[in-house]
């Protein structure tokens, strides 16, 4: 349900739920939950703020450093 509603346009998603959960209060409150969830900002609800960007001489600065419940182990696609 949840990855059919992700499929819509953001406009369309609340009709498709009413449509598609009439029968299911509970579920639809679910879904919705999750989609409102899933259109904020990750790293803006996270606390990103606290992160430095890694020093240039350092491209592991940011090991270590915990995002919401997140740990991050290593940076990915160094350049």
């Amino acid at each position: 349900m949840y990855a059919a509603a992700l499929q819509r346009d953001p406009e369309e998603r609340d009709e498709y739920l009413s449509h598609a959960c009439a029968d299911q209060p509970e579920l639809r409150a679910k879904v919705a939950a999750l989609l409102q969830a899933h259109s904020q900002d990750f790293l803006e609800t996270q606390g990103a703020s606290s992160l430095t960007p890694p020093a240039s001489n350092r491209p592991d600065a940011i090991e270590g450093k915990v995002i919401g419940p997140y740990i991050v182990r290593r940076e990915l696609g160094l350049a």
